[in-house]
């Protein structure tokens, strides 16, 4: 189980790097395109789009990594008034029901995705497939969705404490 639990967390970690990446390309993309338009008169085509899907990679490859280093933002001042036991088992109860709820989300993603691709549903401008990026993102919610489970088990061992 600790060889899965490294995997995840290494693959949201690269995730979150990539993530960072996007960032840093989106910018690039904005910054040319205006100096673009403002020296040469001539934009980007496209740039609009491009900054829209890089978006989708930038909020769905950073979700897992947020999680894996706690770093979401949670309301737990009653919460942490309560015994480490009762936390445990808060904890577990919220995660597995965060859990459901994203397998659910994930499961139908991915059957958007695949309605995407099959629809060849293409942006105006640039022509790119949009599947491409709703397959990103669903995968990318699965990874959350594995380190949701990661975190039922970290919860369930507090909640086994006493």
């Amino acid at each position: 189980m600790k060889k899965i639990e490294n995997f995840v967390n290494k693959a949201a970690e690269i995730f979150n790097l990539a993530a960072g990446a996007s960032i840093v390309i989106a910018m690039l993309l904005v910054v040319i395109n205006v100096i673009l338009r403002r020296v040469f008169g001539r934009p980007l085509l496209g740039v609009y789009e491009f900054t829209g899907f890089l978006s989708v990679i930038i909020i769905s490859f950073g979700l897992a990594y947020v999680l894996v280093v706690n770093a979401h933002i949670a309301v737990d001042f009653i919460i942490e008034k309560f015994k480490p036991t009762a936390r445990g088992i808060i904890d577990t109860i919220t995660g597995i029901t965060a859990t459901g709820f994203m397998s659910l989300f994930t499961w139908n993603v991915f059957g958007y995705a695949i309605k995407a691709m099959n629809n060849n549903q293409l942006s105006p401008t640039t022509q790119t497939p949009f599947y491409i990026f709703i397959f990103i993102m669903a995968v990318c919610f699965a990874l959350l969705c594995l380190v949701y489970v990661i975190k039922i088990k970290e919860s369930i061992g507090k909640a086994r404490l006493k």
